[in-house]
């Protein structure tokens, strides 16, 4: 990420500019007839296994991986991993 030395006074003007972050627990492709069928108590099976790591997205781009958590009854998610675009 970046190094709060190298940060000039154009970019920390862009500090409060909200950005939408999504974690990524999986992913499954259903038909629609399939979707219709679904109903309440339903198990929806998804492409990664419960010790993989998830996806931490801003703006469609990954940016890190990382492990969830629980914390006071909430998830929360472990950074494990960053990347540089």
């Amino acid at each position: 990420m970046t190094n709060n030395s190298t940060i000039t006074p154009s970019l920390k003007s862009m500090y409060n500019v909200p950005l939408e972050m999504k974690i990524i627990l999986g992913r499954k492709k259903i038909k629609i007839e399939d979707l219709l069928k679904l109903n309440k108590g339903d198990m929806i099976q998804l492409n990664k296994n419960v010790n993989e790591s998830v996806d931490i997205m801003i703006s469609g781009e990954l940016i890190a991986k990382g492990e969830l958590v629980v914390v006071d009854d909430k998830f929360g998610v472990t950074i494990t991993e960053t990347f540089e675009n």
